[in-house]
């Protein structure tokens, strides 16, 4: 496949996704995607060209964008290095139309996905067994918090799948609203070490107008361990980061009630209770 870029003595690694190749040249790294057929070539070009200080589409020898082997697509791009801050999440593309959000049927079927997968392995980690019913209840309480809002209609943006040191890969893209990437972005400060309670307070009130109610939704929502677990499951080995996580439960639940009390300030909010 390959053969197909003008790319000479490299190595390649296999991502734990099953569909990214991460590619080495002297010190170069590379993705290498499959492309499925819900993804839109046309948004991830795009992206390209909005980003193209963090990431260089690498077309083919024969100039295409993308490269069909044995009845599959491909995308390969070099990665540059970058950083990011809050002002790339609200800069975000605005469509001009509405979409309705789909977090509450879509955290229905993570929920059952993830019992299912949880459940064919049960007893092999003890750390997983310990702990799953804990974000378990974080998924239930999430999914009660959206609850309200299975016909709610916002402006449709692109989004983030993750926030992390990928934000600017066109892969990590989605259609969604604004809530979506400040949210996780929250999780990120918290998650990477990277928050302080006053830099948290002063964003909070620099967006007052964001539905906050789906910004602590998105909270709630525990997808930072379940992904880590899933991931343990099919490797049958333990990703280190889930300890990291565990041992920060009591932390990140100070972290949301700081950031539920600032919020009440200025609007209603469901009440939820850690105890």
């Amino acid at each position: 496949m390959l053969c197909n870029y003008e790319l000479n003595n490299f190595s390649i690694d296999k991502d734990y996704d099953g569909f990214r190749y991460v590619i080495k040249k002297d010190n170069i790294k590379y993705y290498l995607y499959e492309l499925g057929d819900y993804e839109d070539l046309d948004l991830i070009c795009t992206a390209f060209l909005n980003n193209y200080k963090y990431y260089s589409l690498v077309l083919t020898k024969s100039r295409e964008k993308v490269c069909y082997f044995n009845n599959s697509k491909y995308i390969l791009f070099k990665v540059n290095n970058y950083s990011f801050s809050i002002d790339d999440l609200f800069c975000c593309y605005r469509f001009g139309n509405k979409i309705k959000i789909d977090w509450y049927e879509l955290w229905i079927d993570c929920e059952k996905y993830w019992e299912s997968l949880y459940y064919k392995k049960y007893g092999k980690f003890d750390i997983i067994d310990e702990s799953i019913d804990y974000y378990f209840s974080l998924l239930s309480y999430s999914i009660f918090y959206v609850s309200d809002y299975k016909n709610y209609y916002s402006s449709a943006c692109i989004q983030h799948l993750y926030i992390d040191d990928e934000f600017f890969n066109p892969m990590n893209l989605k259609i969604d609203i604004i809530e979506n990437d400040f949210a996780e972005y929250l999780k990120y400060l918290f998650f990477y070490s990277k928050y302080d309670y006053d830099y948290i307070e002063r964003i909070i009130f620099d967006h007052r107008k964001l539905n906050y109610n789906l910004v602590i939704a998105r909270l709630l929502f525990p997808n930072y361990y379940f992904m880590l677990v899933e991931k343990s499951l099919v490797i049958d080995s333990i990703d280190e980061k889930i300890i990291s996580i565990i041992n920060r439960i009591g932390e990140y639940q100070d972290y949301l009630n700081f950031i539920i009390s600032k919020v009440s300030v200025f609007t209603s909010i469901k009440k939820i209770s850690f105890s």
